[in-house]
């Protein structure tokens, strides 16, 4: 074998080298894309189960919320900061959603069925109320999907707090 065919053949094994370390940047890419995708999702999910837990654990924070949920202007002024205070931590949950899965990391089923709850919301009387308070404070973007998904399907009277249920 001449060093000339040496020269080639340790080329040869050079550009096989680079292409399998490409592949393996590929694969590693692709692999820390799908954690970032899962870590969002698994972080937007636990956000909306602190919403349940925040309600059961806070003292005096259900009642204010079913209350406010149906009458909101019967709270007392400082209810209805309570009241207001949490329906933004829960918006702004939902608006983390939104913006997950309009990046494209959260599943179509996953979010639709967290769209879905939120419309079971925002019938509230109180939720209704508090976003014409409120919407300001969100993103454009999310302000627009609040506005237009009660119109995606119909709510559900998911406490009997008098949703309209259609």
């Amino acid at each position: 074998m001449t060093l000339e065919d040496l020269s080639y053949l340790s080329q040869i094994i050079a550009a096989a080298a680079v292409i399998a370390s490409l592949i393996i940047l590929i694969v590693q890419n692709y692999q820390a894309g799908q954690f970032a995708r899962d870590s969002a999702v698994r972080q937007q999910v636990e956000g909306l189960q602190n919403i349940s837990r925040v309600i059961f654990e806070t003292p005096g924070l259900a009642d204010i919320w079913a209350r406010g949920s149906a009458a909101f202007d019967r709270l007392s002024n400082e209810e209805r900061v309570r009241y207001l205070a949490f329906l933004t931590y829960t918006l702004r949950t939902w608006e983390g959603l939104h913006a997950t899965f309009a990046r494209g990391q959260l599943d179509g089923a996953l979010w639709r069925a967290h769209a879905q709850m939120l419309r079971d919301v925002q019938v509230f009387q109180g939720a209704e109320r508090g976003w014409a308070l409120r919407k300001h404070v969100f993103s454009e973007a999310f302000q627009a999907f609040y506005e237009s998904n009660l119109k995606q399907g119909a709510p559900r009277d998911i406490y009997g707090l008098g949703a309209k249920d259609e």
